[in-house]
């Protein structure tokens, strides 16, 4: 980095040397509020400053506009950062990490129609779920699935996990897997599971919506605080997934841990970036 470019000034190299020339008669200077606010990196220079200095400014004007009453301040990842920060800041207030972008995705504001653009951001954004300490949870199935997920949730220190499966044999034998890395769990046959008030995590770790089946289980009577988790991808909008949004739940679908997966995959195999786009719109059908 040198120097910034001028508005009306054209710089150019002839012969090894750098050269600039002014062709335009003299005007106020008019730059783009969105290479504050978005698309220049943090790092970037802009009149001097980097655009993280300039974005954390905003955020603390914003907050003298602003005096709100929260616990926490939460950006939206990853250009909202500095702002949040400087929110946070000037009022005090703790700074939280509540969404986690994923970067296999790439921009969503320039998709051509909306609905890929809603797409997009619930694939791009999600709440940030490490709250899985000392949470209870429902998982449903006792197959390799779910034994992942037992894994996955004692690593997390999960606070008490009920097996829900249709035959007890399974989801006794992975009650004591569970038991021997320290995840205490319970095992029930699913007709048992009528009311779901305690439960704060609810996971499909069956086949079960694939060909369209009814899910088995009712919620009817439901924590509205529960998120809904299935890792069946297609259909994307399962029995279980559609219960879940009438009850106006938070839901995770499984095509996202997917497609994470997947595009990973492709880049450690092919050692070159995942074409994210046209593998979510292959996966979705179109979309």
């Amino acid at each position: 980095y040198i120097r910034d470019v001028e508005n009306g000034e054209v710089v150019y190299i002839e012969n090894n040397q750098l050269k600039s020339i002014k062709p335009f008669p003299s005007q106020k200077v008019r730059p783009c509020v969105f290479e504050y606010i978005y698309f220049a990196r943090p790092d970037s220079l802009l009149d001097g400053k980097s655009a993280y200095e300039h974005r954390k400014k905003f955020g603390v004007e914003l907050a003298k506009e602003n005096k709100i009453d929260a616990d926490i301040i939460v950006p939206v990842p990853d250009s909202g950062n500095a702002a949040a920060l400087g929110f946070a800041q000037y009022l005090g207030k703790n700074f939280e990490l509540g969404l986690i972008r994923n970067h296999y995705v790439g921009r969503t504001f320039i998709e051509p129609s909306q609905k890929i653009r809603s797409l997009g951001v619930k694939l791009k954004l999600n709440a940030n779920r490490s709250s899985i300490k000392d949470k209870k949870i429902l998982l449903i199935g006792a197959g390799g699935a779910a034994r992942a997920i037992i894994a996955g949730t004692s690593k997390e220190k999960a606070g008490e996990v009920d097996i829900a499966n249709r035959t007890t044999k399974n989801a006794e034998e992975l009650s004591e897997f569970a038991t021997s890395i320290g995840l205490s769990t319970n095992v029930k046959k699913i007709e048992e599971i009528k009311n779901l008030q305690n439960y704060n995590i609810i996971i499909n770790s069956t086949s079960l919506g694939l060909k369209n089946e009814s899910s088995p289980i009712s919620f009817e009577q439901i924590n509205q605080e529960s998120v809904i988790y299935d890792i069946v991808y297609s259909p994307m909008n399962t029995d279980f997934i559609k219960k879940a949004k009438d009850k106006k739940l938070e839901v995770i679908y499984g095509y996202e841990m997917l497609l994470g997966q997947a595009t990973r995959a492709f880049e450690i195999w092919h050692e070159m970036k995942a074409p994210y786009n046209a593998m979510k719109k292959a996966l979705l059908g179109g979309f």
